[in-house]
C-alpha cells in the first residue's frame, strides 16, 4: 500500500506542475540537469531535517514552548516529505530520459537514438 500511496503523491505533484511547465517537460532535459535538481531538493530536505532535529532536541530537553516545538517538528516533517516526493519524481524523470521506462513498455529505450548529445 505504501508504494501505491507514494506513487499517487508523485503523480499529484507532477499534475500540480503541469500548468506551469506543461506535461512531460522533462523529456527535453539531460540526466545531469535532473541530477542537479535532485541535489537541490536533497539540500532543502536536509535543511528542514536539521530544523526538525533542533525542535526535537528542544522538546527532549523541555526548552521553550514544547507545544510550539512539536508544531515546528510536524511542519518540518511535512516539508521533508514534500521534498522527497520531488526527489522521487526527478529520479523517475532520469529513468525516463535514460530509456528505462520505454524499455519496460516494450520500446528499445535508447534515448540517444533521438540524436541528443551528452553534456
Amino acid at each position: 500500500p505504501e508504494v501505491l500511496a507514494f506513487a499517487e503523491l508523485m503523480e499529484a505533484k507532477l499534475r500540480d506542475k503541469d500548468a506551469a511547465y506543461g506535461g512531460n517537460s522533462w523529456k527535453k532535459d539531460y540526466p545531469a540537469e535532473l541530477f542537479e535538481k535532485i541535489r537541490e531538493k536533497y539540500a532543502k530536505a536536509r535543511s528542514h531535517d536539521k530544523r526538525r532535529q533542533v525542535a526535537q532536541a528542544r522538546i527532549s530537553n523541555d526548552i521553550g514552548d514544547v507545544e510550539a516545538e512539536k508544531y515546528v517538528e510536524d511542519i518540518e516533517l511535512g516539508h521533508i516529505a514534500d521534498q522527497v516526493v520531488h526527489i522521487a519524481n526527478y529520479a523517475m524523470m532520469i529513468a525516463d530520459v535514460c530509456g528505462a521506462i520505454q524499455r519496460k513498455q516494450g520500446g528499445d529505450g535508447c534515448w540517444r537514438s533521438t540524436n541528443r548529445q551528452l553534456k
